[in-house]
């Protein structure tokens, strides 16, 4: 007997979407079932664009939920509407991946955490370069104790988004209370989590700074000035659990830097690099292990095996098919993420270094 696909819905039709459209199509265990968005206009477009008839397409997420269209949902709209998304979901037994960060404060994803566990719901927290084939060798490879005990992990994750036009028309990233933050809460919960699911390091304590470089930007609909009121990069410094130091520089104000990724980890082996590169989204491997590389200062690419090759939404079919990796991350990874970027934020406000090993 051939298994019943899962029928997906999706909730907002702005740039993410498109990530998790394909993973639906490229799947054989689901199908586009029908999508939701606010703006009735956008809702259309992108339902035209997808092959989708009217009665597969909402304005009210709690309509399609209740439509007995879907099996489960990607919800991909500002932060500040994912936590009662999913609360709606789990009411009706929806399963959901969800774009990170889970909310804008810690209390109401803790709530939610809480709310899941009671459930049977399944759930994946969107952490998109956990499904990056490099960073899962550099796993691997620190996994088999190759470069030994880690010391320093250096970390950039660089762009120039917030330089960009383009930028302006998703003002509610630059407002807190949507948001919850700027940089922190967009490219710091990845690559913390990055960094956490490549080494096995959690967090000890961290001193950041954080800043917003432009202060007013024009409002896209008045084009009236607004002022900001979330950060444009982060600088921070990390104590590891272990003893384990590292560096961190976020930043959306690097021009000439589409989406850049380098994540360099020291050992008493030796060293491994992940990089996420500007050109195409390549990614890739750097080692230099052993004596013989170690006393020549040898760094090489190395050809990553197939065998680490993942699809962010297959894996949450999987999940939701009861077959997981273990790798994708659910909800105790995304309270732990938004526990850790308060922190970053009290630290930056108090100008001190904070413990964050609890959370």
């Amino acid at each position: 007997m051939e298994k019943k696909k899962i029928r997906m819905g999706i909730i907002g039709t702005g740039m993410i979407f498109t990530r998790h459209y394909n993973g639906i199509m490229a799947s054989k265990d689901a199908e586009l079932a029908a999508i939701c968005d606010s703006n009735e206009e956008a809702l259309m477009k992108k339902g035209a664009e997808v092959g989708l008839d009217s009665s597969h397409l909402f304005t009210d997420y709690e309509k399609m939920f209740d439509s007995g269209l879907i099996d489960a949902v990607s919800i991909c709209t500002p932060n500040n509407t994912h936590v009662k998304m999913a609360k709606a979901a789990i009411k009706r037994g929806i399963h959901f991946a969800m774009e990170k960060p889970v909310g804008v404060n810690y209390e109401e994803v803790k709530e939610l955490n809480e709310i899941v566990k009671k459930s049977n719901v399944k759930n994946m927290i969107c952490f998109t370069y956990r499904f990056k084939s490099a960073a899962r060798f550099v796993r691997d490879i620190i996994k088999n104790g190759d470069i030994g005990d880690i010391y320093h992990v250096y970390v950039e994750y660089i762009q120039d988004y917030d330089l960009r036009p383009f930028s302006f028309s998703s003002f509610w990233r630059f407002e807190k209370n949507v948001a919850g933050g700027g940089v922190v809460y967009d490219l710091g919960c990845h690559i913390t989590d990055l960094v956490t699911f490549m080494t096995g390091l959690d967090y000890k304590e961290i001193c950041a700074t954080t800043d917003n470089v432009i202060k007013m930007r024009p409002d896209p609909v008045t084009k009236e000035m607004r002022e900001v009121n979330t950060d444009d990069y982060c600088h921070m410094m990390t104590k590891f659990n272990t003893g384990a130091t590292g560096v961190f520089i976020i930043s959306k104000c690097c021009l000439g830097r589409k989406n850049y990724q380098r994540v360099s980890i020291y050992g008493t082996k030796g060293a491994v690099i992940y990089n996420l590169t500007d050109k195409n989204l390549e990614d890739n491997v750097e080692v230099c292990i052993g004596k013989p590389y170690v006393d020549s200062y040898k760094f090489d690419i190395i050809p990553t095996p197939a065998e680490f090759k993942a699809d962010m939404m297959q894996s949450f079919f999987d999940i939701v098919n009861g077959c997981p990796d273990g790798l994708a991350a659910e909800m105790d990874e995304g309270l732990r993420a938004q526990y850790l970027m308060e922190r970053i934020v009290e630290s930056s406000e108090k100008r001190t270094w904070v413990d964050c090993s609890q959370g």
